[in-house]
């Protein structure tokens, strides 16, 4: 049955668009049936739930972390990882927001270990086609909302749209509303909204904001005001990451958690795996990071953080990336220019590839590149041994500055960054992070990219 039916699913998937009626009905009819089936194992819980284009993982585990310092017990769903009453596993499935039935066992198991508060991130795309049915959350978060699957939903209004759900459809009558003043949708919101509370890192006016932000080799402190004055410091970096902290401390602020418990718990965070996850390696005289970000709005974060740390220090950043197939091809020439106008050399290459041309997907990057006159570096690698393609990244890029590079081989590309990395640069990896697989031509292959770091350094080491 299962060799007949598979075909079958697989025609269906390809082509009938995941906006179409029949699939949102039938992803609707699936969280149904199970929560019918598991009596709606969610409604024990207070749940808090994050939405936005960008930071949504990283509030997730703020305000896991906070809960953790409190002694509070919880269950947490991410896009990095599965946490259940302080056991910790890796999100394999590569999604936001797991299948209904994964929802209702995870939910169980939060039942068996006491779990008293759930953390769960919430795409749009989860929201649209209402898997998320027979969930009501107590709390729900904005980060941001900015141009992302605009091939699913089309316009930056129905973006919007579906991101505004986990406000209207998703929580109680008396649910609390957490909202950025520094996004667009805020006004709009806020004016239909009730029991809304906001955060800003430039409106006074917000209900917390912040004060005094410095963003130092260790890392920020700032000043977070609200009723209260209360100073963090913590080893993140960049100002999106003090909008990610505002919002989690409101996310707890009906939960009686003291002042000197959040200052405590921000001390004590790190960052998330693959998401500005600094990779130490001893005998290196630079920085080297992996990052997830896969958006305009998280590039332009991001690389304007990494460049001003880099240039701080008078060293240069290096960025290695690619874009994703079969999904957001509006994004790739503006991922380009981003990276053309910050970054100070850049190995472009491949990311998750899918079903699509990995050439056509690297020359839509391209585009951005030389619509912002960043110059190109032409390098030939076919079989050639690791040890020439050392040397020639010496002596082709060693001392160069204001360029970028086409590497299909993503190897390739993380072996000439580390190569031509000096005292005081950063490197960083975008767009894979933590995961451990890539699609690559419609299959899953395994993919470790600290892994890769470390083998292109040893491959250095064993050169000299």
């Amino acid at each position: 049955m299962k060799k007949i039916l598979k075909p079958i699913l697989n025609w269906l998937r390809k082509n009938i668009p995941e906006t179409h009626p029949l699939r949102v009905y039938w992803q609707f009819m699936k969280a149904l049936i199970i929560n019918l089936i598991f009596l709606f194992p969610s409604r024990k819980f207070k749940i808090i739930g994050v939405t936005g284009t960008d930071g949504k993982t990283t509030t997730v585990e703020m305000i896991s972390h906070i809960l953790k310092e409190k002694g509070i017990k919880f269950g947490k769903i991410s896009s990095v990882e599965i946490e259940i009453a302080g056991e910790k596993k890796d999100n394999k499935t590569h999604r936001t927001v797991l299948s209904p039935l994964q929802m209702a066992k995870f939910f169980q198991e939060c039942e068996k270990k006491k779990c008293e508060y759930i953390i769960v991130e919430a795409s749009s795309h989860a929201l649209y086609q209402g898997r998320l049915f027979g969930i009501k959350f107590d709390i729900a978060v904005l980060t941001n909302i900015t141009a992302e699957h605009l091939d699913f939903h089309k316009t930056l209004d129905d973006l919007r749209k579906a991101k505004k759900l986990l406000f209207t459809k998703y929580l109680k009558k008396d649910g609390i509303k957490i909202l950025n003043k520094e996004d667009k949708v805020f006004f709009e919101w806020s004016e239909g909204f009730k029991n809304t509370k906001s955060y800003s890192i430039k409106d006074k006016n917000a209900d917390l904001f912040a004060l005094d932000i410095l963003d130092k080799e260790g890392g920020i402190e700032f000043i977070v005001s609200g009723n209260k004055k209360i100073k963090i410091n913590t080893n993140l970096h960049g100002e999106f990451n003090v909008e990610n902290i505002l919002a989690s401390i409101l996310a707890v602020s009906s939960l009686d958690v003291s002042i000197e418990c959040v200052k405590k718990a921000f001390e004590t965070f790190n960052t998330p795996k693959g998401r500005m996850e600094e990779i130490k390696i001893d005998g290196i005289n630079f920085r080297i990071f992996i990052d997830f970000g896969l958006t305009p709005n998280a590039f332009l974060q991001t690389f304007k953080t990494f460049s001003d740390l880099a240039h701080s220090k008078g060293g240069r950043f290096f960025a290695v990336f690619g874009a994703t197939g079969d999904r957001d091809k509006v994004k790739r020439p503006e991922l380009g220019k981003i990276a053309g106008k910050l970054a100070d050399g850049i190995f472009l290459t491949d990311d998750e590839t899918y079903t699509e041309d990995p050439k056509k997907i690297r020359d839509a990057v391209k585009f951005g590149l030389k619509e912002v006159e960043k110059r190109e570096v032409f390098l030939k690698l076919n079989n050639i041994s690791d040890d020439q393609k050392i040397e020639l990244f010496k002596n082709k890029l060693l001392n160069n500055k204001d360029f970028f590079v086409e590497i299909e081989n993503r190897s390739d590309a993380i072996l000439g960054a580390v190569t031509v990395a000096q005292e005081n640069d950063i490197v960083v990896l975008f767009s894979i992070g933590a995961f451990l697989s890539r699609n690559m031509g419609g299959k899953e292959i395994f993919w470790d990219e600290k892994q890769e770091i470390k083998n292109a350094i040893n491959k250095i080491d064993n050169l000299v």
